[in-house]
């Protein structure tokens, strides 16, 4: 495999959007050559991934806290609710 900026045999990779670069100093040497909507492309997608992965594990904190704070575990907060 070789590296995106200067075409290099990879030793270690240094990924950037699942491309190889032999260096962080390739790996920003690409970033500088995209025009400024490539840019906004991958902020936006970045933002927008952040995001999903957010709402996707997010869970409400404060029971858990609560409840390990008290030393109860999650079996026994389990069985006072049913």
């Amino acid at each position: 495999m070789r590296c995106n900026q200067c075409r290099q045999e990879l030793g270690l990779a240094h990924l950037y959007w699942g491309m190889p670069f032999c260096s962080t100093v390739c790996m920003d040497g690409y970033k500088g050559r995209l025009g400024e909507g490539t840019r906004a492309k991958i902020a936006s997608l970045v933002v927008a991934k952040t995001a999903e992965g957010r709402s996707r594990h997010w869970r409400p904190n404060a029971t858990r806290d609560n409840q390990s704070r008290r030393g109860v575990s999650r079996m026994a907060a389990a069985r006072k609710i049913a």
